[in-house]
């Protein structure tokens, strides 16, 4: 999915903001920046499927600059792992989070990997990850001990940087 605006600086945003969602779920996708001339509005997805709206999607500006891509993952499965959808920042502290349908399903031991080695378990179902430096870029997903795995969400890493707000809001 690609959305056309007319200013250099743009980023995509995704509502809820995670990358992955379970098949039937809705979310929205939009592009924002300092400015975004004219505001556009976000394209809604209403009952997700994973064939059609999984991908990559990102914002152009009317100069072809791109913005951020972020990966969507639409899951028939029945585990997902909510993460941050934006690249990570050094120093930040990230909560990862493993969702099951039934919700039930992760009150039976999470297991969270990072490039498929078992990184830390959970009884909650959340971990955090404090003072993300380089080390911590990789691929994560979560695993339910009576259920499954998450499709795999690679975290990627990036320097810190000056976010200005946007000065156009895309709604839910």
């Amino acid at each position: 999915m690609v959305f056309d605006s007319d200013e250099a600086t743009v980023s995509v945003s995704v509502t809820p903001p995670r990358s992955q969602f379970f098949k039937y779920e809705s979310f929205s996708v939009g592009c924002e920046g300092e400015p975004v001339h004219p505001c556009l509005p976000p394209c809604s997805v209403q009952a997700a499927f994973p064939s059609t709206d999984s991908g990559e999607h990102w914002c152009e500006s009317g100069l072809g600059e791109k913005s951020n891509r972020v990966n969507i993952t639409v899951t028939g499965g029945r585990v997902i792992l909510e993460s941050p959808v934006l690249p990570l920042m050094e120093g930040m502290d990230v909560a990862l989070r493993c969702r099951c349908q039934p919700p039930e399903a992760c009150q039976h031991g999470v297991f969270f990997l990072k490039d498929g080695f078992l990184l830390r378990n959970s009884s909650t179902g959340t971990i955090t990850i404090q003072n993300v430096s380089r080390s911590d870029q990789g691929l994560y997903s979560c695993r339910v001990s009576r259920l499954e795995e998450s499709p795999q969400s690679w975290r990627p890493l990036q320097a810190r940087s000056l976010l200005l707000p946007s000065l156009c809001s895309t709604g839910t």
